[in-house]
């Protein structure tokens, strides 16, 4: 059986919410996704960490064109920024192949959403539609911060 998860991320990967931001955005999420089987925390520490979509992901875009990065340019910008020291990401600038942007791989644009933080939580198996736009707010409005949804399918 599968597993969908509703990840929300900070916009910023710099970006660490303080305990009564976390606890008021976890409220937002029980009061959103009451089905869920679980609500929790997946990362509140220093390293950068990815948080995938699963096997919803699709493909890569330049931000720059729209063109699409191939997946092995894509893996060799995800293996130059991880530090195996810190199990994290570095987020250094890279050059696109098709118009030469400079971007970190959290700018690239994600064919479902993907992104990187240092803070991300989750509901697992919600039992619901996607977030709507009042709903990412409630979120920004918790966290202090704009937000990004990754739809996790497993």
């Amino acid at each position: 059986m599968s597993d969908n998860w509703f990840v929300v991320i900070p916009s910023d990967p710099e970006f660490r919410p303080n305990k009564d931001a976390i606890s008021k955005a976890k409220q937002v999420f029980c009061a959103i996704a009451p089905l869920a089987e679980e609500i929790a925390v997946e990362h509140d520490a220093e390293p950068i960490r990815f948080f995938d979509c699963g096997g919803n992901f699709s493909r890569t875009l330049c931000p720059g064109c729209g063109a699409e990065i191939a997946t092995d340019t894509w893996h060799r910008f995800m293996d130059t920024d991880f530090d195996a020291t810190t199990r994290g990401f570095t987020l250094n600038r890279h050059e696109t192949p098709c118009c030469q942007t400079q971007v970190t791989v959290n700018d690239l644009t994600y064919d479902w959403p993907q992104g990187f933080a240092r803070f991300g939580f989750s509901a697992m198996n919600p039992d619901r539609d996607p977030l709507n736009p009042d709903e990412v707010a409630r979120f920004e409005t918790a966290l202090g911060c704009p937000i990004r949804v990754i739809y996790r399918h497993i």
